[in-house]
């Protein structure tokens, strides 16, 4: 992986992690106070710091820094109802074995891979404990790409783009979470990128879209929409709500429908609230979005088990505080 860190730096900077950020992860990990004032700086200085493995800082930097996640439900076999997918794969001792035979898991759990990668992606780390396992993948995307010059002739030249994204898998709960962000293509859309990663999680236990399904958020989303209209009544708000919006369940029967209120005061129309909950009560919508600030980090949940960091990344504090708010403090690995 040593030779992919350049493209690793490119990412970090590229989806907006802030020098200060990795500067408190080397004080943490390696007790150096950083000097540098800027990530190129540090870059080109970074051998002066003997103590720092590049490779190991970068995989520090990487494990947290996504803006994006997604859950899913783990759907039991409908013809073999003794075995459950993923869950026996990384449960059972001999299917584990089998599993990272199959994956090329040659390196210890825990440790991460050290060799090369292509525009497949690639297990590069794996770890196992009482209630989750952790997964880690990454592939280098090659492209073309083309700059026009000056003179109106263009150049073109060879394009490299590192991807990385990690799952989560919770045993107990049958839950996978994935945690992604959106690289710079040229010629893959952000939801073709989205889905790569999916198919590659699929293809590592040979299972299907019928084995791992969105986790619908609604029943969650609509339970903070009321405590919010609660506070809202009683004129004490404690919840910054952004964006609240309605909508029909998916179903093909079912005339589509949509209510959405964007106030980015987070000050919301009494008569758009009042709509909303008119249109849950009678028309039989949904809460299917909510954005809210949560200690200054805005949070943005859709119903389809989508949730987005607008303005910083998806830290352990920052998932812990959507835990608390959303989903009744659950606690991930």
């Amino acid at each position: 992986m040593e030779e992919y860190n350049s493209l690793r730096w490119v990412r970090l900077e590229e989806v907006g992690v802030e020098f200060s950020y990795i500067k408190s992860v080397v004080k943490d990990a390696y007790e150096y106070p950083i000097k540098e004032n800027t990530i190129q700086e540090f870059r080109e200085n970074i051998k002066s710091y003997i103590d720092i493995d590049e490779c190991k800082l970068l995989n520090l930097l990487e494990d947290e820094t996504y803006k994006k996640a997604s859950i899913f439900s783990i759907k039991q076999y409908k013809k073999n109802k003794d075995k459950v997918p993923i869950i026996e794969d990384v449960t059972n001792d001999t299917f584990n074995v089998l599993f990272k035979e199959k994956n090329d898991i040659n390196f210890t759990d825990g440790e991460y891979y050290n060799g090369k990668l292509d525009d497949c992606f690639k297990i590069i780390y794996y770890s196992k404990e009482d209630e989750f396992v952790t997964i880690k993948m990454a592939c280098v995307i090659s492209e073309d790409g083309s700059e026009t010059l000056e003179d109106g002739t263009t150049e073109e030249y060879d394009v490299e783009l590192y991807d990385c994204c990690k799952f989560i898998i919770d045993i107990n709960n049958r839950l996978v979470m994935m945690f992604h962000n959106d690289i710079k293509s040229n010629i893959i859309s952000i939801s073709k990128q989205v889905t790569i990663k999916k198919t590659a999680f699929r293809t590592l236990f040979s299972i299907t879209t019928k084995n791992i399904i969105k986790y619908v958020l609604n029943g969650y989303l609509e339970k903070y929409f009321n405590e919010y209209m609660k506070e809202q009544r009683a004129g004490n708000l404690r919840k910054l709500v952004s964006i609240i919006e309605a909508s029909a369940v998916d179903n093909d029967n079912q005339e589509k429908s949509l209510i959405r209120s964007v106030k980015r005061d987070y000050v919301h129309s009494k008569k758009r609230l009042d709509a909303i909950e008119d249109a849950m009560e009678n028309e039989k919508l949904t809460i299917s979005e909510i954005e809210c600030s949560l200690d200054d980090v805005i949070i943005d949940l859709q119903m389809k088990g989508d949730i987005s960091c607008i303005n910083s990344f998806l830290y352990k504090e920052v998932v812990e505080n959507v835990s608390k708010e959303f989903f009744n403090g659950y606690k991930l690995s």
